[in-house]
């Protein structure tokens, strides 16, 4: 009886790391429409709150689902950080660093993914990414490998 717990908990461990990409897509999706009522492309909202807010509520699904995937977190900090741009940036930045720093400890390789990142010049990059990639790859860089540091998980209760 034990033994078809286990099943089904490896089970679903294995669907929600399946889904949790999806809701990565979904929160860059929120992000390009918030980006497009705050250059006025899209008029239905003038202010992307919502959006930014509906983001944010899609990385905690991802990283709800996949809590252990290095991948997931570098994809939510990545993601987080460009919701940062659409208004209050500092705070929002600071959970992006915190999932940055989560990435690396699950798998030592994403601390140099994360920098290739945030060093990256976007094409369409507004004023406000790019200060907050700025930002935060100044933090990063000062990481290596074997020392990255433990920042607390704060915006999310479930996740230790």
């Amino acid at each position: 009886r034990t033994s078809h717990l286990l099943e089904a908990s490896a089970y679903l461990t294995k669907q929600h790391a399946l889904r949790a990409p999806f809701y990565i897509k979904a929160a860059r999706k929120s992000f390009q429409k918030g980006l497009k009522q705050q250059q006025g492309i899209d008029k239905s909202n003038s202010d992307p709150y919502i959006k930014q807010h509906e983001g944010q509520l899609q990385v905690l699904g991802a990283l709800d689902l996949a809590p252990e995937d290095a991948e997931i977190w570098l994809e939510a900090a990545k993601v987080s950080l460009l919701l940062a741009s659409l208004g209050e940036s500092e705070g929002e930045a600071q959970h992006a660093l915190a999932m940055f720093a989560r990435a690396a400890k699950l798998d030592g390789t994403k601390l140099q993914a994360a920098l290739a990142w945030l060093g990256r010049k976007e094409e369409k990059e507004t004023r406000e990414e790019k200060r907050l990639r700025k930002l935060v790859r100044s933090q990063v860089k000062k990481w290596n490998e074997s020392q990255v540091p433990d920042i607390p998980i704060t915006f999310v209760s479930t996740l230790k």
